[in-house]
Order: C-alpha cells, then sequence, then structure tokens
C-alpha cells in the first residue's frame, strides 16, 4: 500500500542548535515535512474523516510539539522528537518520515541544512502487536551550497572562476546523547573545508570537483556514504544547469571502519 498522508513545508521559528553565525539561544527560519504512510481506503469509501488521520491533527501536534520544546541540540534531536509522535499520538500505518529544515543554517549553502529519518511499525510474529521503531534512514542534506572555482575545459573557462552550485546529501554514524551537541557543527566545518579546498583549486571535469568533494568529506568527517551533485549554471546558454552527480562510501578512500566524530 502506498498511500500517503503528509504536510510539506511548515513554516515556524525554532531554536535548533547553533545558527550560521555558531551562536547558540538564538530562534531560527525552521521548514518540517511529515508523512504518514497508511492505508487510506476506509476514508475514501466513505468520506468520513473519522476513519483516517487527518493532516490538520498532524500539523496541529507537530507545532504544538515545536512551541513547548525551549531549545534543541540540533535538527536530528528534534527530528526524532517529531518521530515519537507516530506512538505517542497512536496513528495507524506503516511508517512516519519527517524532514526538517534549517534554511538559513549555513552561510554559503541557499538551501541550508536539513536532516531526514523515520521509524516504521513493527508488527510481531502474529501480526497483531505492534510498535514503532527507528527506520534506520537518517541522513543529512546541504541544499545548494556556492562555490567558485575554476572549473572547464574550454580555454574561456580557463580565464577566471565561476559559480558551481552542490547539493550533498550523506549518512553519517551515529550520535550519542551527549555528541548531539555537535552533529551540527560538524557539518558546518564541513561546508567550510570543502569551500577552502575547491575555491583554491582548478578542475577540467565536474567529475574530478565531485570526487574531491566526496573525498574529503569521507576521509576528515564521520560521514558513511555520501551523494555529491555538482551543477554549472553557465556551462551552457539554454539549460539551467549542467551537471554530474556520483554516490561514493568511505571505503572508496580507504577509510576503514565506522568514525566516531570529534567534538
Amino acid at each position: 500500500m502506498s498511500d500517503q498522508i503528509y504536510i510539506q513545508n511548515l513554516r515556524l521559528s525554532a531554536i535548533v542548535g547553533p545558527d550560521a553565525w555558531h551562536r547558540r539561544n538564538k530562534p531560527q527560519p525552521l521548514i518540517l515535512s511529515a508523512r504518514l504512510h497508511i492505508n487510506t481506503s476506509a476514508a475514501g469509501s466513505s468520506d468520513d474523516i473519522r476513519e483516517t488521520v487527518s493532516y490538520g491533527e498532524i500539523c496541529k501536534v507537530v507545532t504544538s510539539l515545536i512551541e513547548r520544546e525551549k531549545a534543541v541540540h540540533c535538527i536530528e534531536q528534534l527530528g526524532r522528537k517529531i518521530t515519537a509522535l507516530a506512538e505517542e499520538q497512536k496513528w495507524g500505518g506503516e511508517k512516519f518520515e519527517v524532514e526538517a529544515t534549517l534554511p538559513k543554517g549555513l552561510l554559503r549553502a541557499g538551501g541550508g541544512i536539513g536532516f531526514r529519518c523515520c521509524v516504521v511499525r513493527n508488527l510481531d510474529g502474529q501480526g497483531t502487536n505492534s510498535q514503532w521503531e527507528d527506520g534506520k534512514e537518517d541522513s543529512w542534506l546541504i541544499k545548494d551550497l556556492t562555490l567558485a572555482c575554476v572549473i572547464g575545459v574550454n580555454p574561456h573557462e580557463r580565464v577566471e572562476k565561476q559559480a558551481v552550485v552542490v547539493n550533498l546529501y550523506f549518512l553519517s554514524c551515529t550520535f550519542d546523547e551527549n555528541e548531539l551537541d555537535h552533529s551540527q557543527t560538524h557539518w558546518q566545518e564541513l561546508v567550510k573545508r570543502n569551500c577552502e579546498v575547491i575555491e583554491s583549486s582548478a578542475f577540467e571535469t565536474l567529475e574530478a570537483l565531485a570526487e574531491r568533494i566526496a573525498r574529503t568529506s569521507c576521509a576528515e568527517f564521520p560521514v558513511l556514504t555520501i551523494t555529491v551533485a555538482v551543477q554549472k549554471p553557465s556551462a551552457l546558454h539554454f539549460v539551467d544547469g549542467a551537471g554530474v552527480q556520483i554516490t561514493r562510501d568511505r571505503k572508496n578512500y580507504g577509510c576503514a571502519g565506522n568514525p566516531r566524530p570529534q567534538p
């Protein structure tokens, strides 16, 4: 069953970890999306709101949670608190997904930083009793990071730097409760480091540029797997952008084991 009930881009204000200037206890914009995978056939047949979980209810309880929380360490902790609502509210369904984004959370990233997580329903052996459990699908997103570097094989592209837009989607090691206070800071540092590496370099291909970002991220930060999408907005006159996307993990660079984050 692929039925879903969702809210898309709920905009709120919250104190969530450090802001883009590394200041704590500062309210910042927060964008939330939530998606409940649930069979809607009963409501579809009866046209009765009592036979489903209202998207209005999802929006209300999520908003109430944000208003109750004085401050949280990071959007990872916030995301987990929101997914816990599926159990607290006794919602039906098979899966509850949440994406939390701080659109102003990174100075160089126009789309900010986001975190995705979910819980799934685990049935017992008889398929009757069930409980919500961690879906083990946590991931981080860095959206529309803008860099400037020499990139391209054409003579005119070797003359000066041009803009490159980078999107990162990655899985990190699991942070312990006492490490959550630093998790957002790791990704601020990851962005800073990649900006330094890329903007001081020159490339002929986007493939090499993407590879450098993947290598830097996996080798120097607690990143397990990363997808790097790199786009040149100025490459071709009549397209919005031309790009390359790659996926790599730590083993591609000889990095062994599950990295532990360093505060």
